[in-house]
Order: C-alpha cells, then sequence, then structure tokens
C-alpha cells in the first residue's frame, strides 16, 4: 500500500481541519490527489472509498456539509493509517536495569518544559529559570531527573554547580547508582562534580569508590577524592602519603584533607611540612582549615625566623630569602585569635622601625591588622605610634579609635588638637595623611549605590560622631562625606552645597556629571534639612542649565526627585526634552506623562 499518498492526504486533511472546513470545496491540491486515489482504487477497494470521499468534499457546499465531510473523511483516513502503523523496534530486547528513583510525574507538562529547555539549550537567562524551578519543587517530578543530571556537563560553570550543589544532593541516595554508571575516573570538571556528588548523595556506602578515584583518577579527579576522605579517619595513612606525590596540585590536596580532618598524626604532618620544601602547600590548607593548637606550635618557628632576619636591606637576596621564609606564617595564621598570637603582633609592631628598613610593610600591615580588633587601650597607643611614623597605617588606629573612644576624644585626638592643627599648617605630607583619613572615613560611614545613584549611610551620624568633623570636612571640600555629615541648623555646610551649584551651573564646560552633583549636593541639602520644594527647583534650574546630551540616565535617586515636581513644570521639562537622548529622554517623558495626569 503507497503509505506516501496516504501521509499527502493526512497532510491536506489536517491542512482544512486548521483553514476551516469552507475551504474544502474545489481545493486544487485535493483535486491534484483524487486521480492518482480513484486509479488504485481498480485495485483496491479502500483507496476507491477515499476517492470518494475526496470527490464528495471537493463537491460539497459551504456549511455544515462540508464539515461533516471533512470529518467523515479523516476517520476513514485515520483508520488505514493506523494500520499501516508498526510498533516494534529493531535489535534485541532486554530487560531495564532501573534503581526506582522515588520521584512522581505530578507536575503538568507546561510547567517542566521551559525548565526543560534551560538545562538542554544555551544563551542567559537560563540560571534563573532553573534556581526558581528548584525552589518550587519542580525536580521532585521524574521528567526533570535525567536533565538534572546533564545539567553537570553545562558549559556554565554556575549552572553546573547549582546542580552539583543543590539539585541533584536532594534526590539523595537514590541518585547515586546513576551517577556511577556514567563516572568516569579519567574525566574532566564534569566527573569530578559527579564524584563530589556521589560522595555527598552515597556518604560512607560510596568509600570504596572514592578511595579508587584517589589512587588511579585523573589529576582533578584525585584532587576532588582526597578531599572527600578527608573526614575518615581509616585513610590517614593514605592520605599522608599523598602528600610526597610527585604531583603539586596532589600534594595540595593532601594537605588540605589533613588540615581539614584535623587528626593528631595530620597534625603532625603539617607541622613538619613548615620545614620543608611545602611549607606553602601546608601554609594554604591552614589558612583554609585553621588550628589554634597547630598555631600554638607553629608561633615560636616564626619568632626564629623573624629573628634570623636581616637587621637592613642592604643584602637584597638575603632579605627576601628571609621574607619568603615568613610569608608562609602570615597566611597561616591569617584567621586564627588567640593571646600568643596577640602578643607575637604586638611585638612585631614594637620593633616597627626594624621591619620597615627591611620594607616588610606587609608584616606590620599584617600586625596592625589583627591587633585593630583587640580592646585594648594599650595597643590602641601603639598603633597611634605606628602611624604617626607612616601615615599608611592610619586606618588601623583610627577604626580602632572610633570603636574605643568617645567621639569627642577621638575628634580631638586625630585633628581637633593644638599639635595637630599646627602639624596641618606646617607638614608636608599632612594633605596625604588627610587624604588617608578621609577615605578610612568614607569606607567606615558612606558607600556608593552605583545602581541606585546614591550615598548610603551606614550608621546614626549625628549621635556616633563629633558634630566639629562636618567645618572640618567643609575645610577639605569633600563632597561625599559633607553629603553624609550634612544635618540641619549647620549654615556653613547650606551655604557650601549651594555655592559648589551655582559654580557648577556658570561652568562653561562641566567637569562633573550631572548625577554626581545629584548625589552629592542634592543628598547634602536633604540632609542638611532645605526644604523639599527648594530642592527641586534647584533641581528644575540645572536640568535647564545642563543639556547633557551625553548623559545616558539619570540615577535612580535624581529620578525619584523628578517624579515629586509640582505640575507646573510639565511645560518646562518639554522645552528641554530635546535637549536630552537615551534613556534620559524618556525618564523625561514618564515625569511630564505622570505631570499631565
Amino acid at each position: 500500500m503507497s503509505t506516501a499518498l496516504l501521509q499527502e492526504l493526512h497532510q491536506e486533511v489536517r491542512r482544512l481541519y486548521i483553514a476551516g472546513s469552507d475551504l474544502a470545496a474545489g481545493d486544487f491540491r485535493l483535486k491534484r490527489l483524487l486521480p492518482q486515489f480513484e486509479q488504485l482504487g481498480e485495485r483496491a477497494a479502500i483507496f476507491k472509498r477515499l476517492g470518494e470521499g475526496i470527490a464528495a468534499l471537493l463537491e460539497s457546499a459551504e456549511g455544515t456539509g462540508a464539515s461533516v465531510k471533512l470529518q467523515e473523511l479523516a476517520v476513514l483516513l485515520g483508520s488505514v493509517l493506523y494500520t499501516q502503523g508498526q510498533t516494534a523496534v529493531d535489535g534485541e530486547v532486554l530487560d531495564l536495569a532501573s534503581e526506582g528513583a522515588p520521584l512522581s510525574t505530578s507536575y503538568s507538562y507546561r510547567k517542566l518544559a521551559e525548565v526543560q529547555k534551560a538545562l538542554s539549550t544555551t544563551g542567559s537567562g537560563r540560571y534563573e529559570i532553573v534556581t526558581d524551578a528548584f525552589a518550587e519543587g519542580l525536580f521532585n517530578d521524574l521528567r526533570l531527573f535525567p536533565f538534572a543530571i546533564r545539567a553537570l556537563d553545562d558549559p556554565y560553570s554556575e549552572m553546573a554547580e547549582f546542580a552539583m550543589d543543590k539539585i541533584l544532593p536532594s534526590y539523595g541516595s537514590a541518585v547515586v547508582p546513576y551517577l556511577i554508571r556514567c563516572f568516569n575516573r579519567s574525566g574532566g570538571k564534569s566527573d569530578v562534580r559527579k564524584l563530589r556528588v556521589i560522595y555527598k548523595a552515597g556518604g560512607a556506602a560510596e568509600l570504596d569508590l572514592i578511595f579508587d578515584a584517589a589512587e588511579y583518577g585523573a589529576d582533578e579527579i584525585r584532587a576532588a577524592a582526597i578531599e572527600c576522605l578527608a573526614a575518615h579517619e581509616k585513610y590517614i595513612d593514605a592520605i599522608i602519603g599523598w602528600t610526597l606525590d610527585k604531583k603539586k596540585p596532589i600534594r595540595e590536596a593532601a594537605y588540605a584533607a589533613l588540615a581539614a580532618g584535623a587528626s593528631d598524626q595530620g597534625t603532625e604532618r603539617l607541622f613538619a611540612a613548615f620545614s620543608g620544601k611545602d611549607i606553602e602547600l601546608a601554609a594554604e590548607a591552614l589558612n583554609s582549615w585553621p588550628s589554634e593548637p597547630l598555631t600554638e606550635r607553629l608561633i615560636p618557628l616564626f619568632r626564629a625566623e623573624l629573628d634570623q632576619a636581616p637587621v637592613n636591606n642592604k643584602d637584597e637576596k638575603a632579605s627576601d630569602k628571609a621574607w619568603a621564609k615568613v610569608q608562609p606564617f602570615l597566611r597561616a595564621f591569617e584567621y586564627v585569635r588567640m593571646p600568643q598570637l596577640e602578643e607575637l603582633y604586638y611585638h612585631i609592631v614594637r620593633e616597627a622601625d626594624r621591619f620597615t628598613a627591611l620594607s616588610w610593610i606587609t608584616l606590620l600591615d599584617k600586625a596592625a591588622q589583627y591587633l585593630e580588633q583587640t580592646n585594648s587601650t594599650e595597643v590602641l597607643r601603639l598603633l597611634q605610634e605606628l602611624d604617626h611614623k607612616n601615615h599608611r597605617f592610619l586606618p588601623y588606629s583610627f577604626r580602632m579609635a572610633k570603636r574605643l573612644l568617645p567621639p569627642e576624644e577621638l575628634y580631638m585626638h586625630y585633628v581637633g588638637s593644638t599639635a595637630s592643627k599646627l602639624k596641618s599648617v606646617f607638614t608636608r605630607a599632612t594633605s596625604a595623611r588627610d587624604r588617608q583619613m578621609l577615605d578610612t572615613m568614607e569606607y567606615m560611614v558612606a558607600s556608593y549605590d552605583y545602581y541606585n545613584g546614591e550615598i548610603n549611610t551606614a550608621a546614626p551620624l549625628i549621635e556616633a560622631w563629633d558634630g566639629r568633623w562636618l567645618d572640618w570636612l567643609i575645610d577639605r571640600k569633600h563632597w561625599k562625606l559633607i553629603a553624609v555629615f550634612a544635618r540641619p541648623g549647620h549654615k556653613r555646610v547650606e551655604e557650601f552645597l549651594l555655592q559648589n551649584l551655582q559654580e557648577w551651573k556658570e561652568e562653561e564646560k562641566k567637569k562633573t556629571s550631572l548625577n554626581t552633583i545629584g548625589v552629592h549636593v542634592f543628598k547634602g541639602l536633604e540632609h542638611a534639612g532645605v526644604e523639599e520644594a527648594r530642592r527641586l527647583e534647584l533641581l528644575m534650574e540645572i536640568l535647564e542649565v545642563s543639556k547633557d546630551r551625553s548623559l545616558y540616565s539619570f540615577s535612580v535617586y535624581l529620578f525619584h526627585l523628578m517624579l515629586r515636581f509640582p505640575k507646573g513644570y510639565a511645560d518646562r521639562l518639554e522645552a528641554i526634552l530635546p535637549s536630552y537622548r537615551y534613556d534620559c529622554a524618556r525618564q523625561l517623558e514618564e515625569v511630564i506623562a505622570l505631570l499631565r495626569k
């Protein structure tokens, strides 16, 4: 039987279902098929009946007659095609092994289709679709299970890691057999992820496979497997053995596993490494897995290295060699806090002149950074002595003083005393010291939100800072901090901000962008308590003066101010609209439309 002809008729019937049965009468495509069916009908009765159905449909009048004829033809054709279908498959039929993942198929395919597409294609926006689907519980549907496993191969690393860290472990041990089946110990990153999930979901039951991968896998696989074995004491001898491996990544993973495991044997091996070639690898391991007992044992070694260091930097090779021995200790101690370490760093700062002569500024930075977190006024005085020698260290003493001293005492010590004022007049280094203090204050109290285009304050400044800081900031014309420290009733700050705004308006070529002015001046005026009507009029005036065609968009802060414009500003905004482009123009149009309402 000619199935090709039957399929062609099936396509035409489908077309008429979509287009409408009224178009069937006299259809030229059906007319083209009719002679072939009539010819075959001479030999087979079924083709004769189909030909009669086609002829009846071609001759049908508009209305219900055509729809009935079309339906009759479709039913007959469908029956014939069904008898010609084939359901058997080629090849040998075998039983399918199944571990029986305990999942349902309770969600509609419409909800799953978008997630399946996200996990089987590339492009932007997929990650959000998958994370939202996981939060909603869609991955409990069996139909997403194979897609979740394939996600470990996703070219977008964040997607693959999300599948490794969140999706697949949520299936529990049921996912392990499927991952073992496709795991290749000689593979790459995808197989590393599979191994991590196998261990996370399978736990102790899969340790034999993990150990095998640690022994015989590719380097990446071995390193990941060694990491998995860290918590299991029975493998401690093997891990210690791997610290002697020829390959650095394997030794690095072994030291990290010993630090994570924190066993007595592992601690001894790490301690021994500080006297050998792998000191940096051991230090990196302790940086990730700090150990107070081991730190206590290492402090005397560190002291010995400091004592043996040269007294100056004349012999650069000797100095560099000594510094190379000191650095790993600093790395190992980075996240440990204990009295012995505080005493050590206190000793280092006391000998600041010696280490400065060696250009070991990083050592002093580490020591000052550690001591800053203490609550000792004696330590504070030591750090203040250090920052007087070199203003590089001012941030440590200033932040500590801000935490420990009353606001008025902080001000007097750093800028308010007679000695400080005289120093400000006569010392060339003062400008650099002032910049360091301004940068430190900015870090402490203000952050610029580049998305919203405004300053965020980190604390209630009126209570936390002496009011005299504001005048000191105005003398130094630091717009950002002035905007943060501005307060109602301070006449000088209002005058300063308005004067700077006027100078900006009069500039022929604007050196500062309109958005920067908007944040620093208008936020400051808001903090200074200037009434909103006046601030809105000032903003309208600078919009009229600026006409910056290169500005892409107004900051969120400025735009929100514009949304509070009085209705009467609509005409003024419309007049300047041609002077702005890009998002600026669209934002102005939105404001105008709002005001017109």
